[in-house]
């Protein structure tokens, strides 16, 4: 009888010892998936026990929904973005710009350069936040935006300065107007007749 209870006994404890080893490695290779990614489960999933599989599985089903929300966020965030910018509101535009900026950060980190895809969404953004600016005639805050842009390596573009300009000339701002102007033509963008006349605007409202 004491014998088979230390058979019992010792079988148990090996029961519980592969089962924590079981998990462990289960645990490993969720681990590498969220690390590296959705791509790497055929990898990975040939690296551990079949008894492991069904665990890594279940990890891939559970990242790919988050990657489909965060898509989903990023869609809704810039369409908010968006629609908030053309009419003005400059308060509700930051609101939207702050939540794009921190699903970007994910795989844009600070104090990492930017990828030519990366630096182009976050020159689109702050655009979209500078458009708001413009449409409100608030000038000091869209000059905000460009200075950020520029912190995080996002170099602007034509319309950067266009709205810029457009921001400064409903202002009345004559020569912050005039500063940009200056500057679209430094950075080697085309100068036209819309910014001629945003200048001519600027001084108008100022009775110039």
């Amino acid at each position: 009888m004491a014998l088979r209870l230390r058979a019992r006994v010792r079988s148990h404890r090996a029961g519980r010892m592969a089962t924590a080893a079981m998990v462990g490695v289960a645990c490993a290779g969720a681990a590498v998936v969220a690390a590296t990614g959705v791509a790497s489960v055929a990898r990975t999933a040939r690296a551990v026990p079949p008894q492991a599989k069904s665990v890594l599985a279940a990890v891939t089903r559970e990242t790919k929904q988050q990657e489909a929300l965060r898509k989903s966020t990023w869609k809704a965030a810039w369409s908010t973005l968006d629609a908030l910018a053309s009419i003005g509101d400059v308060q509700g535009a930051d609101a939207a710009l702050r939540s794009l900026l921190s699903l970007m950060m994910v795989q844009t980190p600070h104090s990492a350069a930017l990828s030519g895809s990366d630096e182009g969404k976050l020159r689109t953004a702050y655009n979209s936040a500078i458009k708001a600016c413009s449409n409100a005639g608030n000038a000091s805050q869209a000059s905000l935006y460009y200075e950020e842009m520029r912190e995080r390596g996002v170099r602007p573009n034509g319309r950067t300065y266009g709205k810029l300009m457009e921001a400064c000339a409903k202002a009345g701002e004559v020569e912050a107007a005039e500063r940009w102007f200056g500057l679209l033509g430094e950075e080697g963008f085309e100068v036209g007749s819309i910014e001629f006349n945003m200048l001519i605007d600027a001084a108008g409202r100022c009775g110039n």
